[in-house]
This record gives C-alpha cells, sequence and structure tokens, in this order.
C-alpha cells in the first residue's frame, strides 16, 4: 500500500483544488454573491449544483495504439537509438556485458548530454513496452478491501483539516474525495501489476527518465526499485536548486538512486533541499553534476552580440494558464497571473514600450484571444525567438526560460513575492539578483498583486551592459 501512496501523491494537489473551490464558493455565497462559470471549468459546477460530484478523469497509462500509431511509435523508437548508439564502443560494450540502458519519457538537454557522455546502449521505450493490458485486470480482494478502507481514513481526515478552516463538507464531499482517492489507488495498483508481470521477463533494469507527471511514470520507476533496478532521474525544467522545494522529498529523492543537474554548485543546493526534508522512503540518492556546457554555449554566442542603446521591445515570458493552482510557490494561480500580466502590460504600454507576449508553448489555447490587442503574441520554444527583444521580464521565474534568458547578455526583471512559500537560499538569491533586477511584489486587500511600478520603469530606462556573471558561472556554467 505505501507503493501505491507514493505513486499517487501528486494527488494532494487535487484535494487542495478542490477544498480551494469549496471555501471560495461558500465564502461568496454567505456574503450573497452569486457565481458564474463556462462548462469548461473545474470542480465549481457541480459544487454550486449540489449533488454527487462524478470522479473526472486523470492521466493515466496510455491506452493500447492502433496499429499505425505502433507502427510509427517502433520507426521513431529505431531513428533514436541509431542517433543516440552510433558510438562503436557502445556496440563492443554491450557485445561484451551486456550493458544496456532504457530510456522512459522526453529526451531532456541535460539527458542528452548524459547519453553522449556514457558508454552505455540505449533503448527508447514508452508506456506500452512496459505494460500489458492493465484495464481487465482483477486485483486481489484483500488489496481492493485495504484501498477502500484507506480511501475512506483519508477522506475523513480531509474533512476534518477542512473544518478547522471553516470550510464544512457534505456527505456529497466526502463522498467525492473518498471516490477520487479509491480510483487513483486501483488506477495505481493496475499499472504496477502489469509493469511487474513485464519486468519477470526483464530482469534487473537500468532506466533514466525525467518524466514524473504521470502516474504511470511513478508506477514504472517504484516497481523497476522493487526488482532491484536502478534509476537515474534528471533535473527537470533548468532547475538550479535556488528554492529548499520539500515536494522533491516526493517524487525525485523518493525513487530515484542518482538525480542529475547542471553542475557541482547547483548540485549543492539540491544536497541541502535533501538533508533538509525527510525522505519518506529514506532513500540514499546520489546528487550528480554533469557538468555541462548547454548553457554555457548560449552565453558564448550571445555576449558577442552588440546591445542596444536603449530597451525599446520588451519580451513578457507568459505564465502556464491552467486551471489547477501550483502549491510551490505564491500567486501561482492563472486568475491572479493573467491579472498581472494584463496590468504589467498596460503600465508598459502607456510608457511607450513594443510589448512581445512569450505565450507558454503548451498553453496557446487558454491565452488565445486575450492578448492580441496589447501585444505581438509570440509562439514557439523561448530559445527561438529570443533575439527579438531587448529586455526579459518573468512574472514568475520558475520557468524552464528563465535561465536561458540569464544566459544572454540582454537584461533580464523578475518579480519575487513577498512571504513566498518555500524559500529560496539566500547566497543564491543574492548572486541572482547582480544578474537579475529582481522586483519585490505583494498581494493587496484585494489579492491582486501589487509592486512599485516606478522601480519597473526605471530599470527599464537604463543603458544596458554586460550583465554580472556571477550567478551563471556559479550555478550554471560547467565548472573550469
Amino acid at each position: 500500500m505505501s507503493d501505491l501512496l507514493l505513486i499517487i501523491s501528486s494527488l494532494r494537489t487535487e484535494y487542495r483544488q478542490f477544498l480551494h473551490a469549496l471555501k471560495v464558493v461558500q465564502d461568496i455565497s454567505a456574503k450573497g454573491g452569486k457565481i458564474l462559470y463556462s462548462s469548461d471549468v473545474l470542480w465549481y459546477k457541480e459544487i454550486i449544483n449540489g449533488g454527487p460530484i462524478p470522479v473526472r478523469g486523470f492521466r493515466k497509462g496510455k491506452s493500447r495504439p492502433t496499429l499505425l500509431r505502433r507502427i510509427k511509435a517502433d520507426i521513431a523508437q529505431t531513428v533514436w537509438k541509431l542517433l543516440y548508439n552510433k558510438k562503436i564502443e557502445r556496440l563492443l560494450r554491450f557485445r561484451r556485458d551486456g550493458d544496456i540502458t532504457e530510456i522512459y519519457g522526453a529526451v531532456t538537454p541535460l539527458m542528452k548530454l548524459y547519453i553522449r557522455n556514457s558508454q552505455s546502449l540505449f533503448n527508447f521505450t514508452d508506456d506500452n513496452d512496459w505494460s500489458g493490458d492493465k484495464s481487465t485486470r482483477d486485483l486481489p480482494q484483500d488489496l481492493l478491501m485495504k484501498i477502500g478502507d484507506v480511501s475512506k481514513n483519508i477522506a475523513n481526515d480531509l474533512t476534518s483539516i477542512a473544518r478547522e478552516h471553516e470550510i464544512m463538507l457534505s456527505a456529497c464531499h466526502g463522498d467525492y474525495l473518498k471516490d477520487l482517492t479509491e480510483n487513483m489507488l486501483i488506477n495505481a495498483a493496475q499499472i504496477m501489476y502489469s509493469v511487474k508481470d513485464k519486468l519477470k521477463k526483464k530482469g534487473k533494469i537500468k532506466l533514466i527518465t525525467s518524466s514524473f507527471v504521470s502516474i504511470f511514470a511513478r508506477a514504472l520507476c517504484v516497481a523497476i526499485r522493487r526488482q532491484g533496478g536502478y534509476i537515474i532521474t534528471f533535473d527537470h525544467g533548468n532547475d538550479i536548486g535556488i528554492y529548499d522545494s520539500p515536494g522533491m522529498a516526493f517524487l525525485e529523492f523518493a525513487v530515484s538512486d542518482e538525480f542529475v543537474v547542471y553542475n557541482q554548485k547547483s548540485a549543492g543546493l539540491f544536497e541541502r533541499i535533501k538533508n533538509t526534508h525527510h525522505n519518506i522512503r529514506n532513500n540514499k540518492t546520489i546528487i550528480t553534476p554533469l557538468n555541462s556546457n548547454r548553457l554555457y554555449t548560449i552565453w558564448e554566442k550571445s555576449s558577442k552580440k552588440l546591445l542596444p542603446e536603449k530597451v525599446r521591445k520588451i519580451m513578457i515570458i507568459g505564465y502556464p494558464h491552467n486551471q489547477s493552482r501550483q502549491y510551490g510557490a505564491s500567486a501561482s494561480f492563472s486568475i491572479i497571473q493573467l491579472d498581472f500580466e494584463l496590468k504589467i502590460i498596460d503600465i508598459l504600454k502607456k510608457s511607450g514600450y513594443e510589448i512581445l507576449y512569450k505565450a507558454h508553448p503548451d498553453r496557446l489555447k487558454e491565452v488565445r484571444g486575450i492578448f492580441d490587442d496589447n501585444a505581438s503574441v509570440i509562439k514557439g520554444y523561448f530559445g527561438a525567438c529570443m533575439d527579438m527583444a531587448d529586455a526579459f521580464l518573468f512574472g514568475s521565474i520558475r520557468t524552464t526560460a528563465f535561465p536561458i534568458a540569464l544566459c544572454t547578455n540582454k537584461p533580464v526583471i523578475g518579480f519575487i513575492m513577498e512571504n513566498e512559500r518555500f524559500k529560496s537560499f539566500p547566497e543564491a538569491l543574492e548572486s541572482l539578483k547582480k544578474r537579475c533586477n529582481m522586483i519585490k511584489a505583494k498581494f493587496d486587500e484585494h489579492n491582486r498583486i501589487v509592486f512599485n511600478e516606478r522601480e519597473l520603469l526605471d530599470t527599464l530606462a537604463q543603458k544596458p551592459a554586460q550583465p554580472n556573471t556571477e550567478f551563471i558561472e556559479k550555478y550554471i556554467f560547467p565548472e573550469k
């Protein structure tokens, strides 16, 4: 059961979303207000209408593909194998030792460097390489009973916690939390059993992955380690370790034997995170610095480019807008960030700046039509369009694009919220401030983000100059 609870640990985010929505509905209703909602909105429609709340779908293992899709996937995997296994010494080592490493999920830039440096032979896989048909599997009756009991206990505990915060749950609300938990645990168990069947034929596995988003990915890692395998995970999204993030104890540090990061100083920050927060598995994860030069090459090219006499075009790096409230940082909620972005655009346009809004590549549908009248909306990936702007502005610095921007020679502006939930490491933040103008922000009485607008305009009015490189040399560039 502990394995299953670890696999569905991200469910705690769903609990928060639901209880927050319930609190909003109850508070607004108590003041005589009326809530308007669209047909696509999550949680609110069911809460407002009352009655049983259906358990919505979650990311699960992918369904069995059609023959055509399977053929296309096989071709793609073959191409990847040829591209990454072209070193003759890998083939010779495989013939001698049978050394092969499995890859699951997208290959990130850091993974590419690891693969290039390794002498192992690599095999590219997807969900269907690791599982059978889990949908028809009958789970043991005693496991189903345990799942039912655990789900009921969790729902009861959540009801008590909610009551302490003046959130009143009806019987329907309690049933929803119980059914949600039970549904997720059963799904995790079916995946685990299916993966274990496949692993019986494979023996001990060495797996590298950067994916922890899905239940399937977490189940795969847990099952491989249970069979004596070895899991190597990678810093995802250009994370450097600035923030003391306890969530890593439930993900990377709970299921990884080895966690790979950019350089030695960055590894030191992750070591502090690992040592500060109790690992629920008492896992002794090794944090490995790879000394990647990927972002250094961006700096080498950018530092030679001429800077403009003044900032005219500002690129705002858009928030990944969706309905989910992220718990890891203050103000990490789409509506709050949308209001914040529109406010910044209005301030900058009135001051005569040309605005480029860099939409998140996975959230183009969500922002369609919102910014078109006030900014030039830029699609695609940040690295392909960063030469278009004179300066970069980040409403949230917790994004893949932020370290890339730091490795250009252009001005970078970020915002840091007052009373941030998870604090940054002081020495890392002070070093970052030498490269990036960090403007303090806070919530007003209406829960909107406010900041010193004059400070923002004065910062942008400064003549661009070659930036301080202390932070990127310490935490991003390879060791000299």
